[in-house]
């Protein structure tokens, strides 16, 4: 063995050596890169579950919200159909009046008392006769006015008298059940 070989030898294994670094070095290159994709796609990962939970926080807030206005709203309809009804129940025959007096105040109490029963009557026959009296019109469309504005006219007008008559019946045995809730409450 010569010099020419130690010399090679040496040579062929820096080379050995120097090929091993690069190697290692490319797979260390291609391992943090592998990392930071990583890194990369985990904080992209955690920005879109962060973006989505303050999503549903919002949406959580605005349904708590919307909830908190219906309540609101539920009350106030409550009390003001409450202050309906105490209105209603105020009577003016009481106390000490003299016959004429104590007579004009029982009639006005029985006429407000009637009110509402009696308008309740009333617009369900008249929705009754509305009835009858569109099926009578529309078989006959003899009117001077043309069928489509007869027609649309019809409509309103029965659309109207449902909605009152609805209303009153509605706010009629309300009331009712409030009564007898009221009286069972005081028993």
């Amino acid at each position: 063995m010569g010099i020419m070989d130690l010399i090679g030898g040496v040579l062929s294994g820096g080379a050995t050596g120097l090929i091993g670094l690069g190697v290692n070095a490319f797979m260390s290159f291609k391992k943090e890169k592998e990392e930071n994709r990583h890194k990369e796609s985990m904080v992209t990962l955690n920005t879109e579950a962060m973006k989505a939970e303050a999503t549903l926080e919002i949406e959580k807030v605005e349904i708590e919200g919307n909830i908190q206005q219906n309540i609101q709203a539920s009350k106030d309809a409550a009390a003001g159909l409450a202050a309906s009804y105490e209105h209603d129940s105020a009577a003016y025959y009481k106390g000490k009046q003299g016959k004429v007096a104590h007579f004009f105040f029982g009639v006005v109490d029985f006429c407000r008392g009637m009110i509402r029963p009696s308008l309740t009557v009333y617009l369900v026959v008249l929705t009754s006769l509305m009835y009858w009296a569109m099926v009578d019109l529309v078989d006959g469309m003899g009117t001077g006015i043309n069928d489509a504005k007869a027609v649309e006219i019809i409509l309103m007008i029965v659309a109207m008298v449902l909605y009152l008559t609805s209303t009153c019946v509605t706010w009629w045995f309300g009331g009712r059940q409030l009564e007898k809730n009221d009286l069972a409450n005081k028993k």
